[in-house]
């Protein structure tokens, strides 16, 4: 896993503060609610990120 960067939040139209922004590449193509994508990666504010649990070794 790589370090975040610290980029302005692009989904925010009024950009007040910077945060630490993660690239998420996904296993499979992900598909948004609305029916766009597929998507093979996202940048994620780490605000919106949750760990996942650990994978057993």
């Amino acid at each position: 896993m790589g370090l975040g960067s610290a980029l302005p939040h692009r989904g925010i139209t009024e950009q007040r503060f910077q945060g630490r922004v993660w690239t998420v590449v996904f296993d499979e193509p992900q598909m948004m609610r609305d029916g766009r994508g597929p998507f093979e990666r996202a940048e994620i504010s780490e605000e919106s990120l949750v760990a996942a649990p650990p994978l057993d070794a």
